[in-house]
């Protein structure tokens, strides 16, 4: 418990400076933007604005799911750090789409703007956003992942926004200011609804995609005292702590013993496929359910 604490408290310190740098430097790209007259830094400065709010939520969220499970959500708030992830997507997408419909129009009437600014604000974009990606490369959570991918689809924004600055500098080619923005908005909306929909995932108790469902079916009928199992469910609670619900059909006349050494051994191979939390109903050959089980598997995916 100590390590998820720390774990934890580290997620939250990670998010909490990402947020003020984020927040600070919108506020920059903002002035610089307008100063420039570059569409491509206005919109990565909408862009920012929304990954500050996400990063708000997502700090707010990531510290609400540390909290310990209770009488009313006998999980914890784990989850909490998932719909943190979905809002910081959704915020993105729509941002995204801002973007789109305004370089659209700048492209019709290209503008050129004032590069000489563009170019040490491009520079202090990809050292700023860089930095507060490397802060988060190693966090797990899944509220941690998407808030950076934010950040390097921001990293690779301000490259690419010092190469448009830099050619359009030496080219006057004004068309390059709203190019450069349709093809950030582009990548960005991909990696949101991959995002969205990964998260969507978790909410809807989907198998995880790291874990093999065929496998975890022949690692519970591996031991001979386990005949058959049915009921087997699989699901995230977060996107990163996978729990497994299953029951086991065994040889008659198992000692306490040897079912309580059963049970161990199966958590422990479990886990080694990425099963944090294993439960499991004992049932002996013939005994009904009482559950209205069915006597086959559950379906893997459905």
């Amino acid at each position: 418990m100590g390590h998820q604490h720390h774990h934890a408290h580290g997620s939250h310190d990670n998010i909490r400076t990402a947020f003020w740098l984020n927040a600070v430097f919108t506020i920059i790209e903002i002035g610089g933007g307008y100063w420039s007259g570059s569409i491509a830094i206005l919109s990565d400065a909408l862009h920012d604005l929304g990954d500050t709010i996400a990063l708000g939520l997502a700090w707010y969220f990531e510290r609400l799911s540390r909290k310990q499970g209770n009488s009313r959500y006998s999980y914890g708030y784990g989850r909490y750090s998932v719909f943190g992830a979905i809002v910081s997507a959704c915020i993105l997408l729509s941002g995204s789409i801002a973007i789109i419909i305004h370089a659209v129009e700048r492209l019709q009437h290209p503008v050129l703007p004032h590069t000489a600014s563009m170019i040490p604000l491009a520079v202090l974009g990809v050292l700023v956003n860089g930095w507060a990606a490397y802060r988060l490369s190693h966090g797990q959570s899944l509220n941690e992942k998407v808030v950076t991918w934010h950040l390097i689809e921001d990293v690779a924004g301000w490259a690419l926004v010092l190469l448009g600055a830099l050619l359009m500098h030496w080219q006057a080619w004004a068309w390059v200011d709203p190019v450069m923005s349709l093809l950030l908005s582009v990548v960005i909306c991909y990696n949101a609804v991959r995002k969205l929909l990964e998260a969507i995932k978790v909410v809807m108790q989907a198998v995880p995609r790291e874990i093999n469902y065929e496998a975890v079916v022949h690692l519970l009928k591996t031991p001979d005292e386990v005949l058959n199992l049915h009921d087997l469910h699989i699901w995230s609670l977060d996107g990163q702590y996978h729990i497994l619900t299953v029951h086991l059909v065994v040889i008659p006349g198992l000692s306490r013993e040897r079912l309580c050494t059963l049970k161990q051994e199966l958590r422990h191979r479990l886990d080694h496929l990425g099963i944090a939390h294993a439960t499991f109903e004992i049932e002996q050959e013939g005994e009904e359910c009482g559950m209205g089980c069915e006597t086959g598997l559950a379906n893997p995916r459905g």
